[in-house]
């Protein structure tokens, strides 16, 4: 398979060129995918909201732990 950014030729299958790392099948790329939206407010939003679910997630794992720590205390006295 032939590069489109460089244009080194390419084993079949390989999802990177040899030669500049550029992708080599479709599908989009997070990295470019965050450079062409960064800084918009729908990829503001976004991050904010997955910011927000993952520190409720650590939360409610913070607790649960906490909890458990409790229980176990009281239990091996």
């Amino acid at each position: 398979m032939r590069c489109p950014n460089c244009g080194t030729e390419n084993a079949a299958g390989r999802v990177q060129c040899a030669r500049c790392g550029a992708r080599l099948r479709g599908g989009p790329v997070r990295a470019s995918v965050a450079r062409t939206t960064a800084g918009t407010p729908e990829a503001e939003a976004a991050l904010m909201a997955g910011l927000r679910r993952d520190l409720g997630r650590l939360l409610l794992v913070t607790v649960a732990v906490v909890i458990v720590a409790t229980v176990l205390g009281v239990l091996l006295r």
